[in-house]
C-alpha cells in the first residue's frame, strides 16, 4: 500500500465528496453522523465485470424495498476517485457513522484542525473531558466535535480516550446513482457482494485515481 499523508487524504475526500441529496432520513437518528464521503485511506467501491441490473432503494433505509431497476455496464468502476463515472452517473457517496462519545483518560495536549478553515488549535484536554467521534478519515485522522465545534483529530487523542459506547459502533455506505434508464435511487453497499464474477474490487490506478476497465 502506498504511503500517503494526512493532508492528501483530507484533500482527496474533499474532492471526491459531492453534496448529498437533502432529505429526512428516518432510518438513521441523531446518534448517526451523515457524511458526504466514504471513509478510509482507500475508499471502497466495486468494478462491474458484466452487464448487470441492480435493484436500488427509493430512500436511505436498509429496510426500504429495492424497487428501482438500474442497469450498470460491464467494466464500470463505482468508486469516489473515478471522476469520469461520478460525472456520467451523477454519483453521490454517503456514509453513516454511529457517533461515539469519547472520554479522555488522562491529561493530553492535542493539535486539532478546524473543519471551517483548517486553522490549527492547541487543546489541553483534562481527564474526563468528552468529545464526539463523528467519522473516520484515514491514516488515523477522524472528524470530531468538541465544545460544539467540529475539528479533524488524530490517533493520539483516540489512544488516550475510552469509548463510552464500545459495543455500539456502526458504519454504513450508500451510493446514489442516476441510471441510464432515467431512474435514480440509492444503492446500499451492503447489498454488493464481490465474487469476481459480477463484481470485483474497484480498479484503482494510483492513489487518488480509479478508472473503468479498458
Amino acid at each position: 500500500m502506498l504511503k500517503t499523508s494526512l493532508s492528501a487524504i483530507v484533500i482527496a475526500l474533499a474532492i471526491a465528496a459531492t453534496p448529498a441529496l437533502a432529505q429526512t432520513v428516518e432510518a438513521y437518528g441523531d446518534e448517526w453522523y451523515r457524511g458526504a464521503f466514504w471513509s478510509g485511506e482507500y475508499p471502497g467501491g466495486f468494478t462491474v465485470l458484466k452487464d448487470v441490473t441492480v435493484k436500488l432503494r427509493p430512500a436511505l433505509s436498509p429496510k426500504a424495498e429495492k424497487t428501482i431497476d438500474c442497469p450498470l455496464p460491464a467494466k464500470a468502476t463505482y468508486q469516489p476517485w473515478n471522476m469520469e463515472r461520478v460525472d456520467a452517473h451523477g454519483l453521490d457517496f454517503v456514509s453513516f457513522t454511529k457517533i461515539d462519545v469519547m472520554k479522555v483518560d488522562k491529561p493530553y495536549e492535542a493539535t486539532l484542525y478546524s473543519e471551517i478553515d483548517s486553522t490549527e488549535h492547541k487543546v489541553a484536554f483534562k481527564k474526563g473531558d468528552k468529545s464526539s467521534y463523528l467519522a473516520y478519515y484515514g491514516e488515523g485522522a477522524f472528524l470530531m466535535e468538541y465544545d460544539g465545534v467540529q475539528y479533524t483529530g488524530d490517533q493520539g487523542l483516540e489512544e488516550v480516550s475510552s469509548s463510552t459506547t464500545p459495543d455500539d459502533s456502526g458504519y454504513e455506505e450508500w451510493l446514489r446513482i442516476n441510471c441510464s434508464n432515467n431512474n435514480w435511487g440509492w444503492l446500499f453497499m451492503g447489498d454488493i457482494v464481490q465474487d469476481d464474477v459480477t463484481y470485483a474490487g474497484p480498479n484503482i490506478v494510483e492513489y487518488g485515481r480509479s478508472a473503468d476497465l479498458e
